[in-house]
């Protein structure tokens, strides 16, 4: 399982200075943008294409200065603007396992997943809740022939 929640610079993995290094991260301030104080990080994320062309976004974190949480990400990109907001309704508290309790849907069984083999040796999920400019959910299978998975990014 790869599971990140509220975990946008890797610190469960990482120092504060080694991930603000790797990621490029950089302090923007304290702009007070519409009443709301907030501190502001941000980033640039530029991949080369198989062409050789480079390609990003620039990443933007405001978080609580009281709390360090992130409260909004902001992610440029060329002809797009997508802007994810976080709210919490609780911290550090255990969360009702029927909140995640699979539904009972009438008049089907669950099925047992298809076995591994030589090619597919290992099953993984990874959820990412969007902190770290990428949400996703994706689930399947990684071995020598490589990785196949569904879900959405």
């Amino acid at each position: 399982m790869n599971i990140s929640i509220d975990d946008p610079f890797g610190l469960a993995d990482h120092t504060p200075s080694l991930a603000a290094a790797d990621l490029g991260l950089s302090y923007a301030g304290n702009p007070n943008a519409a009443g709301n104080d907030r501190l502001v990080v941000n980033a640039w994320r530029v991949y080369r294409h198989r062409s050789g062309a480079p390609f990003g976004f620039l990443l933007e974190w405001r978080m609580d200065p009281r709390t360090y949480r992130v409260q909004e990400t902001t992610r440029f990109s060329i002809g797009t603007v997508m802007r994810t907001k976080f709210l919490y309704d609780s911290v550090n508290k255990t969360l009702p396992a029927a909140d995640f309790a699979v539904p009972e849907l009438k008049g089907l069984s669950p099925a047992p997943p298809e076995p591994l083999d030589a090619d597919y040796t290992n099953r993984f999920v990874n959820l990412r809740d969007g902190s770290d400019g990428h949400m996703s959910l994706r689930w399947g299978e990684k071995g020598p022939k490589g990785t196949s998975s569904s879900g959405l990014n």
